[in-house]
């Protein structure tokens, strides 16, 4: 995954937003990751996009999230993305973003963690599935096991 090179800086930053906020005991604990613009990769169980610092995970995992976001913005940086759109959506960033998700479940073993899979998304996309039909949105947003497969 690119930008390692910035983990002293998200690590910093997670620390500092970490200050602020804090994980009410009350919430749902259900979590979605999922990559999208100006967002943290985490979203809640409403679908909102969310601040890592409100979910009880390592700030070193936090980081690894918020690059895999950098890695996201990088790629669809551009006015339109379509000069990379078409590269984007491979199987190096679904993989990284598998094997984080199987991250925070390891840290978060009694909360539901969801994986919302680029590659799958494209397959289904290309097809002309039926993204709405719940039986086609298994295929590429998922529950993680607490097992990596």
């Amino acid at each position: 995954m690119p930008l390692y090179t910035e983990m002293p800086q998200l690590l910093a930053q997670v620390r500092i937003k970490r200050l602020g906020t804090a994980h009410e005991k009350n919430d749902v604990k259900w979590l979605r990751l999922m990559c999208d613009y100006s967002a943290e990769g985490v979203w809640n169980h409403r679908g909102a996009a969310t601040s890592l610092a409100r979910y009880p995970i390592s700030d070193a995992l936090a980081a690894r999230i918020l690059a895999w976001q950098n890695w996201y913005e990088c790629m669809l940086g551009d006015e339109t993305g379509a000069a990379r759109w078409s590269d984007f959506f491979g199987t190096d960033f679904s993989e990284a973003g598998r094997t984080l998700a199987q991250a925070v479940k390891q840290e978060l073993p009694d909360w539901t963690v969801v994986y919302f899979d680029d590659a799958r998304w494209k397959e289904v996309y290309q097809q002309g599935l039926d993204r709405t039909d719940p039986k086609v949105r298994a295929l590429y947003e998922y529950e993680m096991d607490r097992q990596p497969k």
